[in-house]
């Protein structure tokens, strides 16, 4: 760190730019990979350290709230909220989902495509 700041101090090629503002929006990127305990707000979980967190924490809790991993998802209602939050994170998010979902297609095409590869395959 002190070798970059001596850098930054001798170079002349850095100079500061002052960056007008802009109206234009920043492109929303939508974080899949970490999540907040809906119960303490522990946040920083990936899918796996959720589900143990939630396990290990909170597996006696009876509030419903809404599951931060199905609330990501480009289907996920972010105001559904789960009767058993604890049941439904240990049936329904064992494994990453960006290991077998396409988040770039649509509902329709990935349903059209499941179709067509089922028919292929008999």
């Amino acid at each position: 760190m002190s070798r970059l700041r001596a850098h930054r101090s001798s170079c002349s090629s850095l100079s500061t730019l002052s960056v007008a503002a802009t109206r234009q929006p920043f492109p929303g990127v939508v974080n899949r990979s970490t999540f907040t305990c809906p119960y303490c707000y522990q946040s920083n979980l990936d899918n796996k350290g959720l589900l143990q967190h939630v396990n290990n924490n909170h597996k006696n809790e009876q509030q419903s709230v809404v599951c931060p991993i199905c609330a990501n998802m480009p289907w996920g209602n972010p105001h559904q909220k789960s009767g058993d939050f604890v049941q439904h994170l240990n049936l329904r998010h064992k494994f990453e989902y960006d290991t077998y979902v396409d988040f770039s297609s649509d509902e329709d095409a990935v349903l059209q495509q499941v179709l067509a590869q089922s028919l292929h395959d008999n």
